[in-house]
Formats: C-alpha cells, structure tokens, sequence
C-alpha cells in the first residue's frame, strides 16, 4: 500500500490498490487529475510505482525464468539457468533507466526539475525514466519539457517494454537484437553474437522488419495527424509515438483533439498494442523452402 498523505483510511486503500495494478499493468491511470505530480517528492510512491511499473514491463517470460532461478539457485540445480531471452531485457532496462535518468536530469535540470531538492531531482529522473517507455504517469507537467528532453522521450516510447508484458513499444529485445546486429557487422561478423550466444537469423530479420514497419505506421499516421490538427509539429509527433507506445504522455494535445484525431490515435495505440504482437506471429511462421533460387547478386547501399 501507498501512502497518500491527507486522505480518509478508506481512500487510501482505494488510491493503493488501483494505482499499484495500474502501475503494474503499465496503465498509467491516476485518480488524480495531475497524474502524480504533487507526489513528485514523495519516496516512498516514486519507489513503489517505479518497482511495479519495471516488474510489469520486464514480462511473465522473465518473471517466471528468475523465480525458477532463485528457486532453485540453493539447490545447486544445475538445469536450472537465467536464459538469454532473460539476460537481454535485463541489460537492456537496466540501461536505458539509467541513460534515461542522466538524459532527464541534464536536459530539465533548470527547467521542470528547477524546484527540487538534489535529491527529489534525482529520484524524479528515474522516475520519468521508468514510466517514460511503458506507464504514463508523470510527476512533472510533460507540456513544460524542454525539446531534447520530448526527443528523448518520443524514443523511449518507441522502445517500450519487453516481450510478454503489459508495455507496447516494438520492446526491449527487439531494440537489442538490432544494436547487436550492427555492433557485430562493425566487428566484421556475420553472425549476431551475444552473451556467447548466437541470435538466430530469423530472429534478426523479424526485428528489423517489426521496426521498420513500425516506423512507417507511426509517420503515415503523423502525417495525416499534422494535416488535421492545429498543434506544433513536435507536440504532434510526441502524441503519435505516446500512442503507439501505449504509454499516454501527453504534451497538451489529447484534449484539443479533433474528431477525427481521436479516432487516428485510437486506432494507432491498438496497432501499438496488438501490431507488434501480430506482426511477430506472422513473421514467426514457418518458411517453405522454395525449390527455385534465383541468381545472388550485389547492390549498392549507403
């Protein structure tokens, strides 16, 4: 339970357990009209929404790999293992909280952060830095955030969470998987080698595939949003990857949408939440060989 200081025994169990399966379920629903800013300074909520938030963003895949590992970790049972699937989310999150934290805190330190204690400023750029690639929820006024900071933040939201949560996004290990890939043809490899494992092929090309067709998706909607609204292009862009990334950071716009914005952003947060997902079965599905190949040869790219 929550602590919400000046609210009657009954709300406050209330305000606990819808705020905690929020934060779980990377909702970002607050009963309060201003998200969680007034909680801003508050340990103890930035703490626990910030833990439900990562747990329910790291996905049941890795939940349940690291309760069996723990589980059997003091028995010694040697079949028992932190998978790769495990390995990559958790280097990836762990990451980008702290890259986003440092990022938050350079880019609002004069700005939104202005008003906050050294350490209430650090506790809030983790925060922001947690909740900014699933959840929603907010401790700062979004609206008030310098340009590189909404950059930023329109990123983390691309990425999102990991496979089998409850975050959108084109996830953590779609996001890895792309990285090592490139850091691996830098290297000179052919092969994708991580954590002295050898990422399969099809697994490459079904990252970068959900990536670029992700990309797309997200401009053709932001084009045809910048046709029909009357909004800044960053404020426009920001809501079109908030939407797609199921999180619901808004920099001011959602209220001032138009009828058919709503109806643009609605069907762009259910691509978020199922196109991925889809997209990934459907790549996912066996390939037939053919009996035919045609001749190979190079192009010229770059």
């Amino acid at each position: 339970a929550i602590h919400w200081s000046g609210e009657p025994l009954g709300d406050y169990v209330f305000y606990s357990i819808f705020h905690s399966i929020s934060a779980f379920c990377n909702a970002g629903f607050s009963l309060f009209s201003n998200s969680l800013i007034n909680y801003g300074s508050d340990v103890v909520v930035n703490t626990t929404i910030g833990l439900l938030i990562v747990a329910g963003g790291l996905g049941f895949i890795v939940l349940t790999n690291l309760s069996g590992f723990l589980l059997f970790f003091s028995k010694r049972n040697k079949k028992r293992r932190v998978h790769l699937h495990t390995k990559i989310v958790l280097t990836t999150t762990g990451i980008l909280i702290i890259l986003g934290a440092i990022l938050f805190y350079t880019f609002e330190c004069k700005n939104t952060l202005d008003q906050f204690s050294i350490k209430d400023k650090v506790f809030v750029s983790f925060f922001q830095s947690i909740t900014t690639r699933t959840a929603g929820f907010t401790t700062v006024d979004i609206g008030s955030l310098a340009t590189p900071t909404l950059l930023y933040f329109i990123f983390f939201m691309f990425i999102g969470g990991s496979s089998g949560s409850t975050a959108g996004g084109i996830k953590t290990g779609t996001f890895f998987v792309i990285l090592a890939m490139v850091y691996n043809m830098f290297r000179g490899r052919e092969d994708v080698e991580v954590f002295e494992r050898t990422i399969n092929r099809r697994t490459v090309q079904k990252a970068i595939s959900i990536t670029t067709i992700s990309i797309l998706t997200i401009m053709l909607f932001c084009m045809v949003l910048l046709y029909t609204e009357d909004a800044p292009f960053k404020v426009v862009i920001f809501e079109a990857f908030s939407a797609f990334g199921t999180v619901g950071l808004s920099a001011g716009l959602t209220p001032d949408l138009t009828d058919i914005g709503k109806i643009l952003i609605s069907i762009l947060i259910f691509m978020g939440r199922i196109g991925p997902l889809a997209l990934a079965l459907i790549l996912g599905r066996e390939i037939t060989e053919r009996k035919i190949r045609f001749p190979e040869e190079r192009i010229v790219i770059g």
